[in-house]
């Protein structure tokens, strides 16, 4: 047994019985003691994670071969092999090398320890304010090797740190708020966060229509500007009702009066706005047709009005006498020519645009007779009654009247006469 590495040189003499001999001699080398060793860069990471591997062997006889295996169960025949370690975790590899003696030596390399990837959320509550509003950011992290480090830039020019930080803006805009986090290896990563500041509400309203005549259906409607979405809708109609709705326009009826509608429009952060609308509701628009006198024979001459109360004045007028004619004076007079019943109707207009129509009933009789046999009555092409009797009696003197008198001009001549 050689105890030291070296090159020896062993000898043989061989005697036999005859006292003869033979001598032989031969070189041993002996190699010193094999080793090995490993290493890894870098020993620690996010995953997944890269690792370069790197194997050397000392003493024994070359050539050398290695074999690692890495400890995730993967395994190479590289000296010096690079690996992925894919899942957080510790991973030791282990490297064995073997000379041309078919010795062996193995050496370690590690602990690798690989983290968890970086997990980043960031949050903004509210994410939708007004200006002056303050805004509270929040994160959630995890993975990587801590302790961690995070920076704030809230997009209008200013920074933060830590996890939860407030910030106020001063001018309306979206902002894109940007928060980074580093771990303590040095590994990275970064969120973003949506914020809408937008100026406190203000708002308009509008009736439709102001005035009219009662019962007087209206709509209110709001103009709004600024704020944040949504939006409430407080009504108070002024009249002691009220509602509370999430649609601009609301629609209500009022009865006779003066009435001053409020509405208070409140965004989401809780700003407030209001607004108030006046309108004039007069009362209802009344009116009754009158005529004197209502009968009689025909030419009928008739005088008509019509009394008006409630609306809101000027009043317009327009009459339909029935007969095909009509006026637009506030109390016409009127003469119906023929026989017959006819309704005069009335439409009154008011200052609001309110209308209302009322109706007389004209009753109408055939003229009286003016004598001779009451027979009956025939109507003439204007549509006049007339006595039938008095019209064949008349016929019948003019035609007897002709006969005479042609008769006379043939009787004269012969009788020595001239007409005068």
């Amino acid at each position: 047994q050689y105890l030291a590495a070296g090159t020896y040189t062993a000898s043989v003499t061989l005697t036999d019985s005859l006292g003869h001999s033979a001598s032989g001699s031969t070189q041993v080398l002996v190699s010193p003691a094999l080793t090995a060793s490993a290493g890894a860069q870098p020993s620690s990471g996010t995953g997944p994670l890269s690792v370069n591997l790197s194997g050397s062997a000392g003493g024994g006889r070359s050539p050398y071969t290695y074999s690692w295996a890495l400890g995730d169960g993967a395994s190479s025949s590289s000296q010096n092999p690079s690996h992925v370690y894919q899942s957080a975790g510790t991973y030791t590899a282990t490297l064995t090398v073997t000379d041309a003696n078919g010795n062996t030596a193995t050496a370690s390399a590690g602990p690798v320890v690989v983290a968890a990837p970086l997990l980043l959320n960031a949050s903004a509550q509210p994410s939708s304010a007004d200006v002056g509003d303050t805004i509270a950011f929040n994160t959630a992290t995890g993975g990587g090797a801590t302790p961690y480090t995070l920076h704030w830039d809230f997009g209008d020019g200013a920074t933060g740190s830590g996890t939860s930080p407030s910030h106020t803006y001063s001018a309306a805009g979206a902002y894109s708020v940007r928060v980074t986090l580093a771990d303590a290896g040095g590994a990275a990563t970064e969120a973003r966060v949506a914020v809408t500041i937008a100026v406190p509400p203000t708002v308009k309203l509008a009736v439709s229509p102001p005035a009219g005549d009662s019962p007087l259906a209206v709509t209110l409607t709001a103009s709004a500007s600024g704020g944040t979405e949504p939006m409430q809708y407080r009504w108070d109609f002024g009249d002691g009702a009220s509602l509370s709705s999430n649609a601009p326009s609301a629609g209500h009826s009022y009865s006779a009066g003066a009435y001053t509608a409020s509405l208070t429009l409140v965004d989401a952060t809780g700003h407030a706005a209001s607004a108030t609308a006046a309108m004039v509701v007069a009362p209802a628009l009344v009116a009754t047709a009158n005529v004197s006198p209502g009968t009689g024979p025909a030419p009928l001459a008739t005088s008509l009005d019509v009394s008006v109360s409630g609306g809101q004045g000027p009043y317009t007028y327009s009459w339909d006498f029935g007969d095909g004619s009509g006026s637009d004076a506030a109390a016409p007079a009127h003469v119906y020519e023929d026989a017959g019943v006819y309704r005069a109707t009335v439409r009154v207009t008011d200052g609001n645009g309110g209308e209302v129509s009322s109706s007389v009933t004209v009753t109408v009789s055939a003229k009286p007779d003016s004598g001779g046999a009451p027979s009956g009555n025939t109507s003439t092409p204007g549509g006049q009654s007339m006595p039938t009797a008095g019209v064949v009696i008349t016929l019948g003197l003019l035609a007897g009247l002709a006969v005479i008198a042609f008769g006379v001009r043939l009787g004269l001549p012969r009788l020595g006469l001239r007409p005068r």
